[in-house]
């Protein structure tokens, strides 16, 4: 399947950075079963040599088949049934992240932020902004991306410099004191939440530009900003970050910078943005799943049955306690994203390697 360049590379990785803070702003060591979240660094550290390999078979399958999309790649080699399963296996994916990631947003405003607000408001406007934007296309999210990069950039800046007041060196305790498992227990909340690496196998084929140095230099520099907000939270906050769900947020409503003695809106508004971005190519992708089998009318009416489900899900997970303790428990989804990320490009790679070396014995 032939498509034109959209984007550019620095666009995509604009709109991935802006996808991968919505992981950032909302991380917490007690949905990683851990109160020392000093030695997270550790874990994002690691993070970065396990981001990279997983990303290796999508990589290398854009780079044999560069104008096919995950979905296209399993079609052609798998046959269109088993093609058309691994297809449906992706929208789903997609719709799941997009549930996911506004049922976090959703459980954190009904317990914390405005209890009182309706969530089914909250969510409608999510997802009604979201689905405009999945409309629009790959092109509109890029542009919108390139604003609202500087924004999210500039409100951590300044979020991170309101802490440096607060730190206390007597918060830092040794890395790793209690041994390696809490350590290996963040790498699983980190990959788990590693979407990205997803979407990429969707969103390389409209790219142009250079892909390896935008990828390294996304990687590098979301996970620094996530070692950076865990340095300055913990020196803030130190063992109070214990009895939170929602550290960065409880380290922003102590901040204070000048005339500015709480940034916990700002917290607010850095997380919704970017929830935004995420929701919508999460909903985009889904589309182009559909778009494979059914058409482009099709794919644009399944945006909004999308967003339907997507909202379906949210509320349902956020009213069921039980549910809604799923969503803190990281191992389920670690085995989905590496199945989606990993496992299933791993096996298409092999399908590939082992057809194309058939071909060259026949015609040798």
């Amino acid at each position: 399947m032939t498509k034109t360049n959209k984007i550019t590379a620095g666009q995509l990785f604009c709109m991935l950075f802006i996808s991968r803070m919505v992981v950032n702003v909302t991380y917490s060591p007690y949905m990683a079963a851990s109160g020392e979240m000093l030695d997270q660094v550790v874990s994002a550290c690691l993070s970065i040599v396990f981001m990279t390999l997983i990303a290796i078979p999508i990589y290398v399958l854009h780079k044999r088949r560069p104008n096919d999309t995950l979905v296209d790649q399993a079609c052609a080699l798998t046959g269109r049934f088993l093609g058309a399963l691994i297809t449906v296996f992706y929208g789903l994916y997609f719709l799941f992240i997009c549930g996911y990631n506004l049922s976090f947003y959703s459980a954190f405003v009904s317990s914390v932020m405005a209890p009182k607000f309706s969530l089914l408001l909250l969510a409608s406007a999510v997802l009604l902004t979201a689905c405009y934007g999945a409309f629009r296309g790959v092109e509109a999210l890029a542009r919108a991306s390139g604003i609202i990069i500087v924004i999210v950039v500039a409100c951590l800046v300044f979020f991170i410099t309101a802490l440096l007041f607060k730190l206390d060196p007597l918060n830092y305790t040794p890395l790793l004191y209690d041994g390696t498992n809490k350590m290996w227990i963040g790498v699983e909340q980190m990959i788990g939440r590693s979407s990205c690496i997803v979407f990429l196998g969707m969103l390389l084929p409209f790219t142009r530009g250079k892909v390896k140095k935008g990828f390294f230099t996304w990687l590098f520099s979301t996970n620094l900003t996530m070692i950076i907000l865990i340095l300055v939270i913990v020196g803030a906050l130190g063992d109070f970050i214990r009895t939170q769900i929602y550290p960065i947020y409880a380290a922003a409503s102590v901040a204070e910078l000048g005339i500015f003695k709480r940034v916990d809106a700002l917290f607010f508004a850095v997380w919704t943005t970017c929830l935004f971005i995420k929701v919508s190519l999460g909903l985009y992708l889904f589309s182009l799943c559909v778009k494979k089998f059914f058409g482009q009318k099709a794919a644009k009416f399944s945006i909004f049955i999308g967003a339907a489900a997507v909202f379906a899900y949210s509320l349902w997970t956020v009213y069921h306690e039980n549910v809604t303790f799923f969503i803190y428990q990281m191992s389920g989804i670690f085995w989905i994203t590496v199945t989606a990320a990993l496992a299933v490009p791993l096996i298409l790679l092999a399908i590939d390697l082992i057809k194309h070396g058939r071909r060259s014995s026949r015609e040798s």
